[in-house]
């Protein structure tokens, strides 16, 4: 059985910030890095550590 959906595809942001959160364990860092905005990174990394597919 697939760790992930297949019939549920992430964006290339939303897979850059989840490679990057299990490397640092920082949701706002990684969502930086990932590319979403400055202002509202810290957010934008609760709101995608809140969707199932990409909290793991």
């Amino acid at each position: 059985m697939p760790i992930i959906d297949p019939a549920i595809a992430l964006s290339t942001r939303q897979e850059a910030f989840c490679r990057h959160y299990a490397v640092s364990g920082n949701a706002a860092g990684a969502a930086r890095q990932a590319g979403y905005a400055e202002r509202s990174a810290r957010q934008t990394g609760c709101a995608l550590l809140e969707r199932p597919y990409t909290s793991g």
